[in-house]
Order: C-alpha cells, then structure tokens, then sequence
C-alpha cells in the first residue's frame, strides 16, 4: 500500500512541477525534510493515511500558491500556449476559415486543414508547385508564386486557377486579404504593395519598409501586423501616406533557435505561427502578447 502511496504522491509531484514550468520561471527544488517523530500517547493513536484526494487537494493548493506568488511578483504566464507538429515537408501560408487552419503544401500539391491546436482535419488537392504564399478570399484562395505571379483560386475541385496577375515585383511572398484589398509582401524589395480587386487586380501604392524582409502578413481593422524573418519580430503598423511603426513583439524568447518563421493567422483571441524545418504550429493568446511600442526615430533639433 506505502509503495502505491508513494507512487501517487512522486506523480503529483511532477505535475506540479510542470505547472510551474509552465509559468516560465524556474523554480528550485525542494529539499525532502522528514517528518518529526509522532508525538508520545498513552492512548491509542490513529496513523495519519495519504488518500488521493489529499494528495490531489495538495497538489492544487501548492500550483495555486506558486501562481499567486509569481503573479504577485509581476511575472506574466507565457502567451504560448501550444506547439504541435504538422505533416507537412514545407508550409506556404496560413489561413484562418471558422475554427480551422488552411497551409499549404506545395511539394506534395496539398492544402492541409487543421484545427486550433493543430489537429489533422483534412486535405485538399492544389496545384501550385512554385507557391511561395497564401491568402483566403471571398469564394477561394489567393497564391503567389516565384516569377512574380499571383493567381486567384476557386473553390472547385483541385481549385483550378480563375485569374492570374503579374506583381510588381518578382519575389512576392506574404498575401493578406481584408475583404476588399490584396497586401502582398516582396522581401527583395522590403516592400508590401496594397491592391484593389476590382475584376483586375489594380495596385494602389508600394508601403516601403527598409531594412525588413516580410515572411507572413496580416491585415487588421486598423494595423497591418507585419511578420520579419531574419529578426522573427512581429511588427504593427498604422497605415497612412507613409507607414507608422506602433509597436513590435520578439518571437524568439518562444520559439526553437535554428527555426525559421513561415506563416501567421490572427483570430479574436488567439495567433498562429508556423515555423520549419520541421514544420511546427504555434499557438499564443493575445490578451498575453508582451507588445513593446516601436521606438521613436530620433529627431534632430
């Protein structure tokens, strides 16, 4: 019975200790302190017995100890939530549809459905070798290719091409679609080029963005997110004449050394972020995003 004890209590010890890992602060171990000799009785005594609701009620009360006290130090909980791994040899974009996930595969021709936290859903077939982005769009998919080429798909079967435009440039990378504009992103060129569908796809103007070269686009109500892969800085920017850089969050602090950033979706309460090789789906909440305002350039007098 002690050795079931035992067991039972060493179990709920280490999930403790992964509670609190999960907390990000490293938290030394605990020295095992024996318990002082029981007090003499002239009576019969009853032996104090470990049952497992004492020990789940310990297990409990000690996380709950460790979270106040973190919390009461001003250390925040880790906005990563989960990284799941996809079967997927490259990932080319990220579409966020309902509760489900859309990346694209372009070496095995797949576009590959997951849930939020990166369960397999499905896949559909898309013939796009060359691909190097993805966007969602009223009634299909957008995809830009390598050559400077970006086509409109239909949601019949395979997702035949409807239309195909020449970018600007030849290294479109990044898509986004609001609803009414295309934001397409060339880190050759460090720009995002904003155009208006309008049965052809006319550009509106060139967002220059020195010395960053986007990986992944995303289009708010008010701030276009901007995803840099050398740096795997996310940045937000308030688009006039002329970007403003708001604010910008390091992705590195969450994410293994050598991966390279790939694909964003953003949702109401959650972001994704894909990374290869391998490729990986990362999800973070965004009330815990640790967003840092942009530094202001310095102004001469």
């Amino acid at each position: 019975m002690s050795r079931q004890v035992n067991r039972e209590l060493d179990k709920l010890l280490e999930e403790t200790r992964h509670r609190i890992r999960a907390l990000s602060v490293d938290v030394p171990e605990l020295e095992a302190i024996p318990p002082p000799p029981p007090p003499k009785s002239s009576g019969p005594s009853t032996p104090f017995h470990w049952t497992r609701g004492r020990a789940l009620a310990a297990s409990a009360a000690g996380a709950a100890i460790a979270y106040g006290v973190l919390s009461f130090a001003g250390v925040r909980p880790s906005p990563l939530v989960k990284s799941a791994p996809l079967a997927m040899d490259r990932a080319v974009g990220l579409v966020l549809r309902g509760d489900a996930l859309l990346s694209l595969d372009p070496s095995r021709e797949l576009l590959v459905t997951v849930g939020p936290g990166g369960e397999a859903l499905g896949v559909a077939r898309l013939v796009e070798p060359d691909a190097t982005g993805l966007a969602g769009a009223d009634d299909g998919l957008w995809t830009a290719s390598m050559g400077g080429r970006i086509a409109l798909h239909n949601n019949k079967p395979g997702m035949p091409v409807e239309k195909a435009y020449a970018a600007p440039g030849r290294s479109p990378q990044a898509l986004a679609w609001d609803g009414l504009l295309l934001w397409v992103s060339d880190p050759v060129a460090g720009s995002v080029y904003e155009y208006a569908s309008r049965g052809d796809l006319a550009p509106i103007r060139e967002l220059p963005l020195p010395g960053l070269k986007p990986v992944a686009l995303h289009k708010g109500r008010e701030l276009l997110w901007v995803l840099d892969g050398p740096t795997r800085t996310l940045r937000r920017y308030r688009v006039g004449p002329l970007p403003v850089a708001v604010d910008e969050l390091a992705l590195g602090p969450y994410l293994d050394p050598q991966a390279r950033v790939a694909a964003l979706a953003v949702g109401e309460d959650s972001m994704w972020v894909i990374t290869q090789t391998p490729v990986l789906l990362h999800r973070f909440t965004l009330s815990r995003l640790p967003w840092k305002p942009t530094p202001k350039p310095f102004a001469a007098p």
